[in-house]
């Protein structure tokens, strides 16, 4: 699988876009391996930390999404998975 080892002269470096977007999408793509390709649970789990996202995740497996979120216990995080769906509709409406 995929892993972030590529080695950094500084943290620094990380304020640089490409090297950021290389490392943020890779770090996703680990996460949607970890979480059975779930978005949102990918998604919260970027923002929370995927220990948070063990703990939150429903018993009921067939739990819908918008339920969950509203049961999150984070303010920040709830808004930031608002968020991603609301720009991933958006996206998906467009030509």
């Amino acid at each position: 699988g995929k892993s972030l080892e590529k080695p950094l002269s500084s943290r620094r470096e990380l304020l640089d876009a490409d090297v950021s977007l290389e490392f943020g999408s890779t770090y996703l793509r680990i996460l949607l391996d970890q979480l059975e390709e779930n978005p949102i649970l990918a998604a919260a789990a970027y923002n929370a930390g995927p220990h948070r996202v063990a703990r939150w995740r429903p018993a009921e497996q067939n739990m819908a999404a918008d339920l969950w979120i509203e049961n999150v216990p984070f303010r920040e995080t709830r808004e930031y998975l608002r968020r991603v769906i609301a720009y991933t509709t958006i996206y998906e409406q467009r030509p």
